[in-house]
């Protein structure tokens, strides 16, 4: 099965989704492809290495992680541009706001 443009099986799919969860490489293959435990060493570390190094999955873990990492950074953008407004209005409305996120900082 072909995911998108990306053309990801379904199987590299889930990998790369459990390496942006923080599972390991190994680990990642080991769940997905049900890698035997009796398996030798040679030939299963190989393989997590090429899966990682195909540029489709090195493609669709970039993009998982800049929709995570977006919203994050527009968020502290949003907060930054409130707070610089509140310390630049001198208005006596902005200084009761100012002292009563102050209060609420320490609730």
């Amino acid at each position: 099965m072909v995911i998108g443009n990306n053309k990801l099986t379904a199987k590299m799919e889930h990998s790369t989704q459990l390496l942006f969860q923080g599972y390991s490489q190994t680990d990642a293959y080991k769940l997905v492809y049900h890698a035997e435990a009796r398996q030798r060493l040679g030939t299963l570390y190989p393989n997590p290495s090429l899966l990682v190094a195909n540029s489709n999955v090195r493609v669709r873990l970039a993009h998982i992680r800049a929709a995570v990492v977006a919203p994050a950074l527009l968020d502290a953008i949003q907060r930054q541009e409130f707070w610089s407004d509140i310390i630049c209005d001198d208005s006596k409305d902005t200084r009761d706001r100012r002292r009563d996120s102050g209060f609420l900082g320490k609730a």
